[in-house]
């Protein structure tokens, strides 16, 4: 008898979220329709990108969540699969936040020129919340997090991110 891990789709399951917004300014793809297969590619992403998904999901050996993505999207031409969140890759925390259908389309053209890249909008929706930590003027650490996330799990993230130990990490209020 075959078990889901023994057929062609090992583990995926549907009904998944169908957009997701960049959280982290990078994204991990695998470029092949079958999950447990195919070299991941690290991809820096501007942070708000929307990524579409067919809402397929898959659960790796080592726990990471992979969405595939959807290829009926402008821009996107390669079969895939890209990391939600997971270990092993470097990062802390979620890489892709999940957005409703109402927030995407509050979503805007990026300022790249790319006409097919979308880029979270500034007004509407309060989710996700946009973190930005800055040191006299300069941007030292930037991400969107979800209105549960702790602070402890930013300095984590912020730490990653930077190389500056937590320990030495102290927020203040400007």
């Amino acid at each position: 008898m075959l078990s889901a891990r023994d057929g062609p789709d090992d583990g995926q399951r549907d009904g998944g979220h169908r957009a997701f917004i960049v959280s982290q300014g990078v994204c991990f793809f695998k470029r092949s329709a079958d999950p447990r297969h195919g070299q991941i590619v690290r991809v820096l992403k501007p942070i708000g990108s929307v990524l579409r998904s067919t809402g397929a999901t898959w659960r790796g050996q080592r726990g990471g969540l992979w969405v595939r993505m959807d290829t009926t999207s402008a821009g996107y031409q390669e079969e895939g699969w890209t990391l939600v969140e997971g270990p092993g890759f470097g990062v802390e925390g979620p890489l892709l936040l999940p957005i409703s259908a109402g927030d995407a389309s509050s979503s805007t053209t990026a300022a790249s020129g790319d006409e097919d890249e979308e880029v979270w909008g500034k007004g509407g929706s309060q989710f996700p919340l946009e973190v930005v930590i800055k040191h006299s003027r300069d941007v030292v650490f930037e991400c969107l997090a979800t209105p549960s996330t702790s602070i402890a799990q930013l300095v984590r993230i912020m730490s990653v991110r930077t190389g500056v130990g937590a320990s030495q990490v102290v927020l203040t209020k400007a």
